[in-house]
């Protein structure tokens, strides 16, 4: 597939079709900070903490690019009254809101090691012919024409007004 393409659309498929992988192997990557972290947290609760300048490196490794978004985040909501701090806030509940990107890649990979590759589809429900009718009414501020009994499905009961331009 690769070979009939050329140039941005050859990069654009060659990144839609690595992307999965890259999202796995990244979630290695922010796990073994994770468990970095709790390795300094547990440290510094034991009082066997070093301070190192690796710590300021694998933060903003890990954080760098939120940090850099969220300053210009800032700069643009800060006459709305945001305040650096909540910005700093909102940038890290960025950074772990995105890890959820990890849960649904490693769901997939399982879904698709175990063949469960079936998609159940959202759950339609039946609703009444009088409800479709009163949420058409509120919406047009008319009232939907009513089918005359024994007449042909569609048909207007007496009195309606026919807005199509013709009696």
């Amino acid at each position: 597939m690769l070979r009939d393409l050329s140039g941005t659309r050859r990069a654009d498929i060659l990144y839609h079709l690595t992307s999965p992988f890259l999202l796995l192997v990244t979630s290695f990557l922010s796990a073994a900070f994770a468990f970095w972290v709790l390795d300094i947290l547990i440290g510094i609760v034991l009082g066997q903490a070093v301070v190192s300048p690796w710590w300021l490196s694998a933060y903003l490794v890990a954080f760098g690019p939120a940090v850099l978004f969220g300053l210009v985040y800032w700069s643009q909501e800060k006459h709305h009254g945001l305040n650096p701090f909540a910005a700093v806030v909102l940038i890290h509940g960025y950074v772990l809101y995105a890890l959820l990107w990890y849960v649904a890649g490693w769901k997939a990979a399982y879904r698709a090691v175990v063949g469960q590759n079936s998609w159940s589809k959202t759950e339609r429900n039946v609703e009444s012919t009088n409800q479709v009718d009163e949420s058409a009414e509120e919406l047009t501020g008319e009232a939907v024409p009513e089918e005359i009994p024994g007449g042909a499905a569609g048909s207007r009961a007496s009195g309606a007004l026919d807005h199509g331009g013709g009696q």
